[in-house]
């Protein structure tokens, strides 16, 4: 099938202007992927002195929304109080099918239709699939679920990779891959030693690449391809749906 032309992301041409960037948080989100997010936008504006970027949180009802760890995280609006936002991120955890309401994937929709970037970190790729947004984009998502997502949506091309941006899609496995996407989005409108700066406030020696794996394989955990551990650990992850016995 041949891919749509669609719009690009790369940023305006008024390098002063802030970008703004929505997190809708959706029940159970994994904190460890928003805080990274967010804290790399205000490291940037911190180093250079000046607003760079500015980070919003909402959910679907206004209220504060509880993550995967249990902490309860207020929000500055509720979904349908936001007509329209330039770049909004899902965040979703551990039941990804679960929170995708008609109310949101209709939502998204809209944003999608007056040209908004959207994304996902961890499993909140499941919403922008469900809203049927996802034709003829690549996506990733956390290898946890990639089964599933794979399962149920396998009309969309989707890798195990850190992150990727395509076109005016962009997605990311969450975890530390979310401080990586954040610091390639630093790089390619600030310029790489803005980035770096942002790296080091984390105590990241760099950025990884886009594509860079998202877990060792079962082979470089061992140290030995033909070792007992090494075929375990293979069996253990052809079977992630359904867990082995130990016997």
């Amino acid at each position: 099938m041949a891919r749509r032309p669609g719009r690009s992301v790369e940023p305006p041409a008024n390098e002063s202007e802030v970008v703004r960037y929505g997190f809708l948080l959706l029940p159970e989100f994994p904190m460890y992927a928003l805080i990274p997010a967010i804290e790399a936008l205000r490291i940037a504006n911190q180093n250079r002195g000046r607003k760079l970027y500015s980070w919003h949180l909402f959910s679907p009802d206004g209220k504060p929304v509880r993550a995967g760890n249990g902490m309860s995280v207020p929000v500055e609006a509720a979904m349908t109080d936001i007509s329209w936002f330039p770049n909004l991120f899902i965040c979703a955890g551990n039941h990804p099918t679960q929170y995708g309401t008609k109310r949101t994937l209709n939502w998204l929709r809209r944003l999608a239709r007056h040209g908004a970037v959207l994304g996902a970190f961890d499993t909140g790729v499941f919403a922008l699939a469900a809203a049927g947004l996802l034709d003829d984009y690549k996506v990733t998502l956390h290898w946890e679920a990639l089964a599933m997502f794979r399962d149920q949506y396998p009309e969309v091309a989707v890798s195990e990779q850190l992150y990727v941006i395509d076109r005016d899609r962009i997605t990311c496995a969450g975890g530390n891959a979310a401080l990586d996407l954040m610091l390639h989005l630093i790089a390619r409108r600030h310029g790489p030693a803005l980035a770096q700066i942002v790296a080091n406030g984390f105590v990241a020696q760099r950025m990884r690449r886009d594509a860079e794996p998202q877990r060792l394989s079962a082979q470089q955990l061992s140290g030995d391809a033909r070792a007992p551990l090494t075929r375990i650990l293979h069996e253990m992850e052809d079977n992630l749906e359904t867990p082995l016995s130990a016997r």
